[in-house]
């Protein structure tokens, strides 16, 4: 992130504007927490319980007077503007009516002008139609994804509505929450398909398991039938030949 910001200072327009504006802060407030989050995990798997809690008393502690002196710096900085450091684009979405008033320059431009809603169906296409959908299955499966997907696509409505050049900023959110619906459409239709098929199937297995049976029975029919034959041959075969003794000794 710190080499980001390095290679936007970098360019003459934007110059140190990507690190003095206040819009830029919440990130760098966020990467700096991110940082301190693994510095303590790190830190927590080499030293021993005590001197993990000792270590982690006074680097709060140290943190939170470079903190303090931070935020004066910050808020001695952001006092000095009339607009608190905000810029007329960034007061414009948090109050529509401010190019207009104090910055008509601003408002004179086209791409900050309010889209129209047939805009969003030109740009977005049917993804528009099944944002609200994905929305709604968020709900039905809340975690930490589909909370910040429901609150990105919310924000980037509100911000598309105000300018028409955020329209960018919502396509990617109108994506994956299009997405997330057409997931749960594929998911629903499958799930029957899947029903239907095993149930088909268990209709076959049954149909053959009784095939299967009538023809072992069958089976077993003519083997006790031609076993009784042939012990019927048997007993005819032997019989003549007792009579034919006992006539011959008479």
């Amino acid at each position: 992130m710190l080499l980001v910001f390095c290679l936007a200072a970098s360019i003459p327009v934007v110059g140190f504007n990507a690190v003095l504006m206040s819009e830029h802060f919440g990130a760098f407030f966020t990467c700096a927490t991110m940082h301190a989050v693994l510095l303590v995990r790190w830190t927590k798997g080499l030293l021993p319980p005590r001197q993990f809690e000792f270590a982690t008393r006074l680097v709060l502690l140290a943190g939170a007077c470079a903190l303090a002196g931070v935020v004066l710096m910050v808020l001695g900085y952001v006092l000095q503007s009339p607009t608190f450091g905000w810029t007329g684009r960034s007061l414009t979405l948090l109050d529509p009516t401010y190019a207009s008033r104090f910055v008509p320059i601003i408002a004179s431009v086209s791409e900050h002008q309010p889209p129209s809603w047939p805009s969003y169906i030109t740009d977005l296409h049917f993804a528009a139609l099944l944002a609200p959908a994905g929305i709604m299955s968020s709900f039905r499966k809340l975690d930490n994804g589909t909370l910040f997907l429901i609150l990105y696509g919310i924000t980037a409505v509100y911000f598309s509505g105000v300018m028409v050049r955020l329209m960018l900023v919502l396509a990617p959110a109108v994506c994956c929450l299009a997405g997330v619906a057409i997931s749960d459409i594929l998911s629903t239709l499958t799930g029957s398909l899947k029903t239907g098929l095993q149930s088909f199937k268990d209709a076959i297995n049954g149909i053959s398991r009784t095939v299967s049976g009538r023809f072992l029975d069958s089976g077993a029919d003519d083997d006790s039938t031609a076993a009784a034959t042939s012990d019927g041959g048997v007993l005819s075969s032997k019989t003549p030949s007792k009579k034919g003794g006992r006539r011959s000794g008479r």
